[in-house]
């Protein structure tokens, strides 16, 4: 399934974050540690950089190419910087029900929109759900959904429960507008019997912040006729995240160097991105993780969900 990675601090070159980690997100598109499938179905990224023209609207790349042979990507990572990230590869299964196009590339963000979107999970019986969701979505919004993913729709209810969708939001308007976004998806799933479970690892941002949520519905109820049920849906989406003072080269590997109840710079991410594992905590089940600065500091919000 999809890896997500995001990163929040000090400004550091694209390079640094997603190619020379030993286990960085490139490598996770052949060989991921947590996740049994590959992940060949597409990259993408939205990258704020403070110092760029017109800081509040990021760089967004997105493409089918494999990201470990696009010349392209290697060529921009090795010149841009960036504060803000977040990055994703996307996974599917080799079924004919499978879409690999460029519209279901991950993260979403929406032209004219502030507010981006990757998710790692799956909402089962997606199918049955789009027309009961629809009548939750605002008509701005509504129009921009080109895509068939299951994610491009949740980023759409999102949008759909902010005041003005199109607008810039602060970390708490976002965080109420994703609970009342989940409360939704409970609601009509129930209606149309759904009850299989999904999980829904979330990363939201428009430069401002990062918001994470760890979160599933109906965890341990499964298909049992799904013939990899077991090697796939059993273990809830891992999501992992480490912070210090910043992200760079020591002793010859990349790591988080610094106090550790240090907040200057977090990376969060499906699975950890280095060997060493030591400095990495798993982020709680059911709780989402705001990061955003306040008087020139870095904080940390971490919550349990209110469903």
């Amino acid at each position: 399934m999809c890896r997500v990675f995001a990163y929040m601090g000090p400004r550091i070159l694209l390079d640094d974050i997603l190619y020379q980690p030993s286990n960085s997100l490139i490598n996770q598109t052949f060989d991921p540690k947590l996740s049994l499938l590959l992940n060949l179905a597409g990259f993408g990224m939205t990258v704020w950089d403070q110092e760029s023209h017109r800081p509040e609207i990021p760089h967004l790349y997105q493409s089918l190419e494999l990201p470990f042979f696009d010349r392209n990507l290697k060529n921009m990572a090795e010149k841009i910087s960036t504060n803000v990230c977040i990055a994703h590869i996307r996974g599917v299964m080799l079924n004919e029900r499978s879409t690999v196009i460029k519209t279901n590339l991950h993260p979403f963000l929406f032209p004219n929109f502030s507010l981006a979107l990757a998710h790692n999970g799956d909402l089962k019986s997606f199918g049955k759900m789009r027309f009961d969701l629809a009548k939750y979505l605002h008509p701005e919004v509504a129009k921009c959904i080109q895509g068939n993913t299951d994610t491009e729709w949740i980023y759409a209810v999102l949008l759909s429960q902010l005041e003005n969708p199109m607008g810039h939001h602060t970390l708490d308007e976002v965080h109420e507008a994703l609970e009342k976004t989940l409360t939704i998806i409970r609601q009509v799933r129930e209606k149309n019997g759904i009850q299989l479970s999904s999980p829904v690892n979330l990363f939201i941002s428009n430069g401002d912040f990062i918001l994470i949520v760890r979160f599933v519905f109906d965890y341990g109820w499964y298909d049992t006729n799904d013939p990899i049920m077991h090697q796939f849906h059993a273990l809830y989406k891992s999501l992992w995240f480490t912070t210090g003072s910043s992200y760079e080269k020591h002793d010859g590997k990349w790591s988080m160097v610094g106090n550790q109840d240090s907040t200057d710079a977090i990376v969060v991410s499906s699975e950890p991105i280095t060997d060493d594992d030591s400095t990495w905590l798993p982020m709680p089940e059911y709780h989402s993780m705001g990061v955003y600065r306040a008087q020139g500091k870095q904080h940390i919000q971490l919550q349990e969900l209110n469903l």
